[in-house]
């Protein structure tokens, strides 16, 4: 099918299909997710969407560990006469937070326009709620339907399923945890009949409407979803009695949840001169702040809630690449994160003493308990260690962006004097060397694995042993001397003919899956000499694995050119972070330009600290641009708009190839 003949002139806030498209678009709260397919759920053959809970985890994932559960669908709201689709347009309203599907249909009586609208409310959590208005072209009944189905095979066992005033309930349990769902949809159906057919696994409302030829008819449904880890008080009746749905317009709702999103775009990342740079930012910035929400402790998965794509485990893909954009632009968003780690230190403890270490040892993968879920198979659960240093450096980011010492005394500092204490217990003294050494890792680049001294995770630990006794000055705190002296000794392997930072002991030049030295140089602070950064990146920067890695690399390879102020390359790795990987006008983002694994968020956010950190020459937590930078040459200007730098929000300017100012916010 081809619909699309007309172009849509690329627009700041608004992004455009004009025929059906393959890939799946994500909408969510940071409570609430899922992935559409193109019809929404509004044909009578539309597929159950994937809708996923944040927390609610199960069994079983591969080796038996711990799984996002898919929820029951909430959005198969349809039309429901057999039908052909002869028109086709979706828009995804960014500043607003609504997904509008406007179709046109053909059935035996003739045409029928079909406009879809979908938010999941930012302004209360459990509520998504779609709004379906017909106009046929015909006089007679029309026919719509909503099912609510128990999903199969997402480790979510039927505790109930029935009706209640004008709306219909499922109840779900997970099975490891004991955790109890519930979805209810509710119906704002004035003159509308109702119809009801059920079976043990479902139930289908069905509404009936005589119309005239040109009327528009409208139906409203509005879904209300909550688990027993939100009212802990009632396990027995979560969220099914007293919702109280049908009181509240879709109007309501829709103005509310528009309210709490534009509250978020008061922190904004502008630019001039690049119309396709401004949508993806701006998409990228949706997607995330999507993703996670304020006052909460859940942390982000690489897949967001759209997917079950890792579990819905919990990396360092939340530390490292996605929580520095939620950090500058919504504090209290990247906080979240730090909550999720914070909750789970008592199992990071034993994680370290299991081992026979001191500390916390943060798990590879977490879920739900903080006990180790990487599969019993795979090389990282044992030798991907650097997560404890990427958690306790999110620590230390958080109060350097914030400058809040009551925040770093009552939670960050006590995470991150756990990290430091296990470091100095896993670390080992090469006496003939007199050096410190962390033997026996997997490398920041996943190829490597089983080596001695990656250079990653030796600074990453380094970096945490320093920060943890810095934040004990700034607290007036005594600081173990331990953490400085294996800070000033571990070594970090260095090639001195040619200059370079090696990646492990031995390392020969192989493919990296990944960016591991780079790092060095961003978003640690190890190597801060523009020279050394140069070399390091012009080796490395060749050898990345660019059909089978993640993205990442090419934002962190744009982050480095630009802070050498060469604008072209940085503008080259740019889109090179981005367009292999994003499909369609929703810039659908895939793990790796050769698979089709959806929403990845990980890239999405290591995309963001391109521009955020990049162009603009700032550096996580610093309050000033430490970096000259220039803009790529079509940009006219850009402008981040009231971000939150050392200790309140500013906002900062960049013209074109003229040197930049910083305004007051």
């Amino acid at each position: 099918m081809n619909f699309g003949s007309e172009q849509v002139e690329l627009d700041g806030w608004l992004l455009t299909a004009l025929e059906p498209r393959s890939e799946p678009l994500y909408l969510a709260n940071g409570y609430l997710g899922t992935s559409l397919d193109w019809t929404g759920g509004c044909l009578p053959d539309a597929p159950p969407s994937p809708c996923f809970l944040r927390g609610v985890y199960t069994d079983p994932g591969d080796g038996g560990v711990d799984r996002l559960a898919g929820i029951p669908s909430w959005n198969r709201l349809a039309y429901s006469q057999p039908v052909r689709l002869t028109g086709y347009r979706r828009d995804l309203d960014l500043y607003r937070g609504a997904l509008h599907t406007q179709m046109r249909l053909e059935e035996e009586r003739g045409a029928v326009q079909v406009h879809q609208t979908v938010i999941v409310s930012r302004s209360d959590p459990h509520l998504a709620a779609i709004r379906l208005t017909v106009t046929p072209s015909f006089s007679g009944p029309i026919d719509c339907r909503a099912m609510l189905a128990r999903p199969v095979g997402t480790g979510l066992e039927l505790q109930g399923l029935g009706l209640e005033g004008d709306g219909t309930w499922i109840r779900m349990v997970a099975r490891r945890y004991g955790i109890e769902v519930v979805v209810r949809l509710d119906f704002l159906a004035a003159d509308w009949e109702p119809l009801t057919s059920r079976d043990e696994d479902s139930i289908i409302r069905g509404f009936r409407r005589e119309v005239r030829a040109g009327e528009t008819v409208e139906l409203v449904q509005m879904a209300r979803v909550s688990s027993s880890l939100d009212e802990p008080s009632h396990p027995d009746r979560v969220g099914v009695q007293g919702a109280g749905l049908n009181t509240q317009t879709f109007a309501a709702a829709l103005r509310a949840h528009e309210e709490a999103w534009a509250s978020l775009w008061t922190a904004d990342v502008e630019i001039e001169g690049d119309a396709e740079a401004q949508q993806m930012v701006r998409a990228a910035l949706f997607y995330l702040w999507s993703t996670v929400r304020e006052d909460d402790a859940w942390s982000i998965a690489p897949m967001g809630l759209s997917s079950l794509g890792y579990n819905g485990h919990i990396f360092w893909d939340a530390e490292l690449w996605m929580y520095p954009a939620l950090l500058a632009t919504h504090p209290n968003l990247a906080k979240s994160c730090l909550s999720y780690r914070e909750q789970r230190l008592p199992a990071a403890r034993e994680r370290a003493a299991s081992g026979g270490y001191r500390g916390a040892r943060f798990p590879w993968e977490s879920a739900f308990t903080g006990d180790e879920m990487t599969p019993p198979w795979a090389e990282p659960r044992e030798l991907q260690i650097h997560i404890t240093a990427d958690v306790a450096l999110a620590q230390w980011w958080y109060y350097l962006t914030t400058r809040d010492t009551e925040w770093l005394r009552e939670h960050g500092f006590k995470v991150m004097r756990e990290c430091a204490d296990f470091w100095v217990s896993r670390v080992e003294w090469n006496d003939a060397e007199a050096r410190y050494e962390i033997r026996g890792v997997q490398c920041a680049d996943e190829y490597a694995v089983g080596v001695d001294n990656d250079a990653f995770t030796n600074a990453a630990a380094r970096e945490c042993l320093l920060v943890t006794t810095r934040a004990a000055e700034v607290l007036g705190e005594t600081a173990e001397p331990a953490w400085s002296r294996v800070a000033a000794l571990i070594h970090i392997p260095y090639d001195t003919e040619r200059r370079i930072d090696l990646e492990f002991d031995g390392y020969d030049g192989r493919v990296t899956k990944q960016a591991d030295v780079e790092l060095l140089s961003y978003p640690l602070t190890y190597v801060m000499d523009p020279g050394q950064t140069a070399r390091d990146l012009e080796f490395y920067s060749g050898r990345v694995d660019e059909a089978g890695g993640p993205a990442m690399s090419m934002s962190v390879n744009s982050i480095l050119w630009s802070w050498l102020g060469r604008a072209d390359e940085a503008y080259e790795y740019f889109t090179r972070s981005y367009r292999p990987n994003v499909s369609g006008p929703f810039y659908a983002f895939s793990e790796t330009p050769e698979n089709a694994s959806y929403t990845f968020c990980t890239g999405l956010g290591g995309f963001l600290q391109t521009v955020i950190f990049g162009f603009s020459g700032l550096r996580i937590g610093s309050s000033e641009r430490e970096h000259d930078t220039q803009l790529p040459s079509h940009w006219q200007r850009l402008l981040l708009r009231n971000v939150y730098l050392g200790g309140g929000r500013r906002t900062i300017e960049i013209e074109g190839r003229m040197e930049g100012h910083t305004a007051a916010g």
